[in-house]
């Protein structure tokens, strides 16, 4: 079901509408404000359609944000909903926000390599291949099954993004991808590798410090291999080599706790016995929390060190609300050996102008999750 607006549209008077005309009982006051925030009153809108499941309703709050005249070509905004503007095409969607990740040292965990050898499957992924970004959204497995798509804050759009603009032939962006996953807390729920797992089929290495779900792991996560350990006491080129890593790894999520230390710690063991090997990750994703805290300089030094092994930073101070905050929380980086500099060029050039001041970095730029836009 396609729910439809034209310029100077009333949403809630169109979602009203098409609610009465469905037979939906449910409230829509939320649907309304999510939309609301972007429509109402816009002059740059081009007829736009929000293309729901078969009974209509969002699964959570609807985001989007539409394109303008300044945004040339065709463009990607999350997570799940098609909308056409003008001539191009995106993608709009349904997200959720991220739950709290209570992150505790302690003085040792040792390594827990989660299930038997059975658990460690192949390498071959049962799930067909999209030849590029734009189909594996639009008519790919991600796009017959939008509820994939947890990232916290659309590091797993970001993720599949640069994996499916990696320098290399089609045969090798046809093959599923690896994930390494620092902070992995809940297998889907704001996961930023549940849908590179379930709907593109990667492997992956997941690293959490409690074994909360462990069994969650097994069934969720049936192709990663799952380390109950903190993250700063983990053996990581032993854990890639048992794992038979690529060399080449599409992404790397850092998630853990820059106040204790461990954001930055866990970094520094990919700087000193990681990165020296040879390693290299296509998309990263280093949540340094600086609106939250700053206690070790993490966002600096985190710069520093991946501008020391030839990282680009494309998207700076990505920021998110936690408990009435908002404010910077990560930088998404890639590299540029592995990911096309002109992409990287167009996402960086798309997103200027959704950046704005924010308290939380003094003289520097935010960009809103939300309206992240990523270049098809």
């Amino acid at each position: 079901m396609v729910l439809r607006f034209t310029e100077g549209d009333s949403v809630k008077h169109v979602i009203e509408e098409f609610w009465g005309e469905h037979h939906i009982a449910d409230d829509i006051s939320h649907v309304v404000a999510q939309i609301q925030r972007f429509h109402d009153g816009r002059k740059d809108l081009h007829p736009l359609s929000l293309r729901f499941g078969t009974d209509a309703v969002p699964s959570a709050f609807a985001y989007s944000w539409g394109a303008s005249e300044k945004d040339a070509g065709e463009v990607c905004s999350p997570l799940s909903s098609f909308c056409k503007w003008g001539s191009s095409e995106y993608v709009v969607g349904i997200g959720g926000g991220a739950d709290e990740k209570e992150r505790q040292r302690v003085p040792h965990i040792p390594l827990d390599n989660v299930g038997s050898p059975a658990f460690q499957h192949p390498k071959h992924s049962p799930h067909p291949a999209s030849p590029s970004f734009r189909d594996a959204l639009l008519s790919g497995p991600l796009a017959k099954g939008h509820w994939l798509l947890n990232g916290a804050a659309q590091q797993d759009v970001f993720a599949i993004w640069a994996h499916y603009h990696r320098i290399s032939d089609l045969s090798k962006r046809e093959t599923p991808g690896f994930y390494v996953e620092l902070g992995a807390y809940h297998p889907r729920f704001a996961s930023n590798c549940f849908a590179l797992e379930n709907g593109l089929g990667w492997r992956g290495v997941l690293v959490d410090i409690k074994d909360t779900y462990v069994d969650l792991y097994r069934s969720l996560r049936p192709r990663a291999r799952a380390v109950i350990a903190d993250a700063v006491n983990v053996d990581y080129p032993k854990l890639l080599k048992e794992m038979e890593a690529p060399k080449d790894i599409d992404f790397l999520q850092i998630d853990l706790d820059e106040e204790n230390g461990s954001t930055l710690g866990a970094l520094e063991l990919f700087d000193r016995f990681v990165f020296p090997l040879g390693y290299r990750f296509a998309a990263v994703a280093f949540e340094h929390e600086v609106f939250l805290s700053n206690a070790h300089d993490t966002r600096n030094r985190a710069r520093a060190i991946f501008a020391r092994h030839g990282y680009m930073l494309a998207l700076s101070d990505v920021a998110t609300h936690h408990e009435g905050q908002f404010g910077a929380f990560e930088d998404w980086f890639v590299h540029p050996a592995l990911v096309k500099k002109e992409k990287v060029d167009e996402l960086i050039a798309l997103n200027q102008v959704r950046r704005k001041a924010d308290r939380s970095v003094p003289g520097a730029t935010v960009i809103d999750h939300e309206h992240v836009l990523f270049p098809l």
